[in-house]
């Protein structure tokens, strides 16, 4: 059985994008992106929401890149480090309603985001994991409230419960934050495949 989940086949021939209503389904009564080629579900990798009134000051004392130059449109990429300046992961920014959205390795999440607390002191600012799961995908053809789809690398989209970034890679990949109710058709790939997807 394959770990990617596929469109269905027709006569052993696959099935074109716009002839598939809905490749991943949400359950949450908002828009979510159609008619992709697959999503994978990125086991590596987890989203740390990051609100409150000081969330980007504080991130800047955190991060290597300028947080200021967040948008809502431009993702960023930075690193986590140390006070002492220690790079402990790289990561990626995006700017939704809500708040920052810090997607990193998920076998660091919890330290990190323990780490930030920890130096959090009177600054007003909090952290959140679970909101979203990470995903990708390719070729994505259409996205109901996120049309057009990213053109550019770091270039993003958001709907109301979920985001789209075109990754950093130079081919058609995409970054999908999602509801954790939202379920994909086929299987989970596992962590080593995930981390071939977001690295290459």
């Amino acid at each position: 059985r394959s770990s990617r989940a596929r469109l269905p086949t027709k006569a052993g021939r696959a099935v074109p994008p716009s002839a598939v209503p809905q490749a991943w389904h949400g359950h949450d009564n908002c828009s979510t992106p159609r008619m992709v080629d697959h999503v994978d579900s990125i086991l590596a990798l987890a989203a740390v929401l990051v609100t409150g009134r000081d969330a980007r000051a504080f991130l800047q004392g955190q991060l290597t890149n300028d947080v200021r130059a967040l948008r809502a449109d431009r993702a960023l990429l930075a690193g986590v480090t140390t006070p002492q300046g220690r790079v402990l992961a790289l990561a990626t920014l995006l700017e939704r309603p809500e708040g920052i959205v810090v997607v990193l390795p998920a076998a660091l999440s919890d330290p990190i985001v323990a780490r930030w607390r920890a130096h959090v002191l009177s600054a007003k600012v909090c952290f959140e994991l679970g909101r979203w799961r990470v995903a990708g995908s390719t070729a994505i053809a259409a996205a109901p409230g996120l049309e057009p789809p990213p053109r550019n690398p770091g270039e993003c989209r958001h709907g109301d419960a979920h985001s789209m970034l075109r990754w950093w890679a130079a081919d058609d990949r995409y970054l999908l934050l999602i509801p954790p109710s939202t379920s994909i058709d086929g299987a989970e790939v596992s962590a080593t495949r995930s981390l071939e997807w977001h690295r290459a």
